[in-house]
């Protein structure tokens, strides 16, 4: 007896295209591991390093941390997009305890973050893609929480290269915000600066 739905019923129907789309939607490929285990090992296993000022805010890059795309994140299911966000909170936590134990900051903020990979996704699913670092940190103590009066602003930008995530979390209201430069203009003096 079969289920329906399954599998094995599906063949015996000569829905195999189905059977076969299902294994690719759900992250599978022959021969590899699929694509959410490899990504949450990739945070997991992430070197971190960054610095923390009280004046100038707390930088943290996730060295070899790859993301999942917005699509793939509302692809999941709940059990499993909980492993990639305690993967997540994990790695903010680690990057706390290594970085700045005790620090606080207070809004409001702006978030810059910064990915790197072999290619790009849309800039409209990024900042998405990133909530549950984002979280992460709140839960570990560096925010109060995420609203717009802590987090003011949250600045996205890619670059290709080895895969890396790096977040930082600045006093919002310096010369970024200015309305007299533009964003890119902003990123390159601050990143001048450090």
């Amino acid at each position: 007896m079969f289920k329906i739905g399954s599998r094995a019923e599906l063949r015996r129907l000569g829905l195999e295209a189905l059977v076969r789309r299902e294994g690719r939607a759900a992250g599978f490929r022959a021969g590899r591991p699929p694509r959410l285990e490899a990504v949450i090992a990739s945070v997991l296993r992430a070197r971190i390093e960054g610095d923390f000022s009280p004046g100038g805010g707390f930088r943290a890059l996730f060295d070899g941390a790859r993301l999942l795309t917005l699509n793939e994140l509302l692809r999941l299911h709940p059990m499993a997009r909980h492993r990639y966000r305690t993967a997540w909170h994990r790695a903010a936590h680690d990057a706390m305890l290594l970085i700045a134990p005790r620090a606080r900051l207070e809004g409001p903020l702006a978030v810059e973050i910064l990915r790197r990979s072999r290619s790009s996704v849309d800039n409209d699913g990024l900042a998405a893609a990133l909530k549950f670092a984002i979280d992460g940190f709140r839960a570990a103590g560096l925010i109060s929480g995420d609203d717009p009066s802590v987090v003011a602003e949250i600045r996205l930008r890619q670059e290709k290269g080895p895969p890396a995530v790096e977040i930082r979390f600045l006093p919002f209201g310096g010369a970024s915000s200015s309305p007299s430069c533009s964003k890119a203009e902003a990123w390159e003096a601050r990143s001048a600066r450090t």
